[in-house]
């Protein structure tokens, strides 16, 4: 499974969404109601699916489906080099 399947997976599962709702520009509080809770929760599970670390500035700065992608690869790639 690739990472953008992963990721939609976790935010599915956390958000209680389809998939299918998950486009790159979808924002996770605005257009898919993500609660303060939710988004912690689903920092947690990207750190446990993908052993990154997200800091509160980092998660914070992330709106939209699109940026999580960008910045799981980002952290995954740094991670490799």
């Amino acid at each position: 499974m690739n990472l953008e399947s992963r990721v939609r997976d976790i935010l599915s599962d956390s958000l209680a969404v389809p998939v299918t709702a998950l486009t790159e520009e979808a924002r996770l509080r605005a257009d898919l109601g993500a609660t303060s809770i939710e988004v912690v929760e689903i920092v947690a599970s990207l750190e446990n699916e993908f052993g990154v670390s997200i800091s509160d500035e980092e998660a914070a700065s992330i709106q939209t489906v699109g940026a999580v992608f960008e910045f799981i690869r980002g952290k995954t790639e740094s991670a490799v080099v």
